[in-house]
This record gives C-alpha cells, structure tokens and sequence, in this order.
C-alpha cells in the first residue's frame, strides 16, 4: 500500500492552486509575453524591414526602370508611372518607417549592442519619409498630375520634357537606394556583433 505523507499532499495543493489563475491574469501574462518578444527582437524586425526596402528600392533603381526605359516608348512609361507608384509607395513608407523607429528602439534599450550602428542605420532609415517627401514628391506629383485627365490644369508636356522628368525622379531615387543599403549593412553587421 503506497503511503502518502500530509507534506506532499499539501504541496501539490498549492502547485495547483498557482497553476490555476484567472483569464485576465493569463491574458495578462500573454500580452506581456508577446510584448517582450517584439520588444527582444527589433534588431531583427528592423533587419527585415530595411533588407525587403533596399532590395524593392535596388530593383526599381537596377532593373525596373532601365527595362521600362528599353521596352516601353517615353509616353507608355509616362502612362504606367502613376500605377507603379500607387503599388509601391505604401509599402515602401511603412518598411522604412518600421525599420527607422525599430532600429532606433533597440539602439535605446539595449546600449551593449553597438548602439551607434544601430542609431545610424535607424536615422538614415527614418530620413527617406521627409527625403521623399521633400525632394522626391514634386517630381512624383508632377508626373501624376499630368496624367490624370480629369484635372482641368492638367500641363501637356512634350516627350523630351517627360524622358527628362522620368530621369530626374530616377537619378532622386538613387539616393534612397544607397541610403537603406547602407542602412542595411549596418543592421547586418549589428547582428552579426550581437
């Protein structure tokens, strides 16, 4: 007959009664849980984000636009810019804004983890929404306006003045790539130095 002493009846008690807490202080216990995952991992959410932004923005600057340049005549490219630029422009934003205040986040929590790489990389991250917005919008606006018909100041502009204003959006675009691939690299080697 197996004897069981009154000590260890009344340790499993209290096991089970700490095991067993309310839904609100489980959920509590998930939030907290799931916050302190993303909040341990910014180095590598800011990675990603900044990798799929200079990967899309080294695309455009690579392959996208010397293809449309050879294949389609100034005034197709002219026509598909507006689509091209609806499609990319809010995903571009949101990675680079997401990588900018990741990177800096875990730059300021976690100051071991060289954070001046991680400082560098958010800022240069976090500047292509005004350098967009300061530098690149007046070309993009310039080019949207032109094409939709249903503006009664819509300007008509001549096939050299449009291959030029493609090119100047191309050669502002530039800059961007350079700046999240450098961004990159440094978030790379922060997590490679980890």
């Amino acid at each position: 007959m197996v004897r069981v002493r009154a000590e260890d009846l009344a340790s499993k008690s209290s096991q089970k009664s700490r095991s067993c807490t309310t839904t609100g202080e489980m959920k509590h216990t998930m939030t907290s849980n799931y916050s302190n995952v993303l909040l341990d991992n910014l180095d590598i959410l800011a990675t990603c984000a900044s990798g799929l932004f200079a990967g899309a923005s080294l695309y455009i600057n690579l392959a996208q636009v010397p293809s449309l340049n050879a294949s389609l005549s100034t005034d197709e490219h002219w026509k598909y810019f507006p689509s091209m630029l609806k499609c990319a422009a809010p995903s571009q934003s949101i990675l680079a804004f997401t990588s900018g205040i990741f990177s800096l986040m875990h730059a300021y929590r976690m100051p071991q983890n060289f954070p001046n790489i991680w400082y560098t990389a958010g800022i240069l991250m976090s500047l292509i929404v005004p350098y967009t917005s300061l530098a690149i919008m007046p070309t993009n606006n310039l080019i949207m306006d032109s094409v939709d018909s249903t503006k009664a100041t819509t300007k008509v502009y001549t096939s050299a003045e449009k291959k030029k204003h493609l090119g100047k959006w191309a050669t502002l675009h530039t800059p961007r790539t350079v700046a999240t691939l450098a961004a990159f690299g440094l978030m790379i080697y922060g997590l490679k130095n980890k």
